[in-house]
């Protein structure tokens, strides 16, 4: 579902906002403290994941989210009850819902956690978890999954006092090991069925030719080479024999051939993804990232840090800057792959200006591998900005030029 537009109507019963949401992938709201960024993102997340805890305790006139196809609208003003109104196709009824507040399901946010995580028990212990005030319509309107937030607090200890860093790290082991469960699952089906398929087979005597053979050998060694480098599967002996030319005439052997490279690809198939998203990480930690480090991806520790002499770096006394962007990085790579908004608060946090240049750079990559529909940013920064000014918001001006067109900084009116 895209998203159009979203409409505030006296924001902390001043500030009024219309922010376009269809112009590009990426969109960016910066402006002072007090204007309301990450409660934009908060109303977003709000309404489009169905948490309408923080909405009650809020004072804004009316919020307004244009979608393809239709709009919600949210009144409310600080009251003990929301009223949303649903509209679709031109010409059919609006459709009312109105949510009160009840003692079993107060007006405090119910905290999703610094990033969301897929379960409850990852949640801050020293923040209460309140009744999740939800609305039918929106639970129609808007999928499980569709919209994720990152938070600026990305380095809080889970409820068990295990370290972000240290959880993702786990997360990357369990994704390895669910891969090659999937694997085997599959090497087991294949290898079952495969005498009667290679039979079928050698009864229809399909043309081949070894040099086509001998090409997609090479693909699949060079595959299984990538995926022993992170530990993905084991070592394994090469796939060509020395002499191979002998064979070219054997139509049986180059039909045994060809259906085990076949096999071959459908056993590696659950790798591929998650083989890419690795090497993205990888290579934005590398380039961007770790200063005197290389990261090292294994299936026993998920990844972990080497200094250049080659000494193990605890990931718990990297610096904060380095903790904060290989947790953001690995929400972005490998947690949120289902999710079609993603809307991040200050990515800029303990960050190094160079490393904060960079961050949309990183984010395109991420985008092309998670098709994320779209992402938008609150930041101070004009180093995130850097020279993004066409995917900008800046809400001061927005307050007091009374929607006039906005020059970014240096540019002539």
């Amino acid at each position: 579902m895209k998203l159009l537009r979203l409409n505030i109507s006296k924001l902390f019963g001043l500030l009024d906002y219309s922010i376009p949401l269809d112009e590009n992938e990426i969109t960016m709201l910066t402006g002072p403290n007090g204007y309301g960024k990450t409660m934009i993102l908060n109303i977003l997340h709000s309404i489009i994941g169905n948490q309408l805890n923080v909405l009650c305790s809020l004072k804004f006139e009316r919020i307004d989210l244009h979608y393809h196809g239709g709009r919600v609208s949210v009144s409310g003003n600080g009251s003990d009850s929301l009223t949303l109104c649903f509209e679709g196709r031109e010409g059919a009824e609006p459709v009312l819902e109105t949510i009160t507040l009840s003692e079993d399901r107060p007006a405090e946010p119910s905290w999703p956690g610094m990033i969301v995580f897929n379960s409850d028990k990852h949640l801050h212990k020293s923040r209460p978890v309140y009744a999740r005030l939800e609305s039918e319509g929106l639970r129609s309107l808007f999928s499980e999954g569709f919209v994720s937030f990152i938070r600026a607090e990305r380095l809080e200890k889970t409820d068990d006092g295990t370290t972000v860093i240290d959880y993702c790290a786990d997360q990357l082991r369990n994704l390895m090991g669910a891969a090659e469960d999937e694997s085997a699952s599959l090497s087991q089906k294949l290898d079952a069925t495969f005498p009667i398929r290679l039979f079928e087979r050698l009864q229809k005597q399909k043309n081949l030719y070894y040099s086509n053979i001998q090409q997609r050998l090479i693909g699949i060694q060079g595959k299984r080479r990538d995926y022993m480098q992170f530990g993905l599967i084991q070592q394994q002996d090469e796939l060509l024999p020395d002499e191979g030319g002998g064979m070219e005439g054997s139509r049986e052997y180059l039909n045994v051939l060809d259906l085990y490279i076949q096999d071959a690809m459908e056993k590696l198939s659950p790798f591929e993804t998650l083989h890419k998203k690795i090497s993205l990480f990888e290579s934005i930690l590398q380039e961007k990232v770790l200063a005197f480090k290389q990261v090292h991806i294994s299936r026993e520790h998920g990844f972990s840090f080497l200094s250049e002499n080659g000494d193990l770096v605890e990931r718990n006394l990297l610096s904060s800057g380095e903790q904060n962007q290989i947790v953001l990085l690995f929400c972005l790579i490998f947690n949120l792959y289902t999710h079609k908004v993603v809307l991040i608060d200050e990515p800029e946090i303990s960050l190094h200006v160079a490393w904060q240049q960079t961050f949309l750079d990183s984010l395109k990559k991420i985008q092309k591998i998670n098709n994320y529909e779209k992402v938008i940013i609150a930041t101070h920064s004009p180093a995130v900005i850097s020279k993004n000014w066409a995917l900008t918001y800046d809400l001061f001006d927005m307050v007091h030029r009374n929607g006039e067109a906005w020059q970014p900084p240096g540019e002539p009116e």
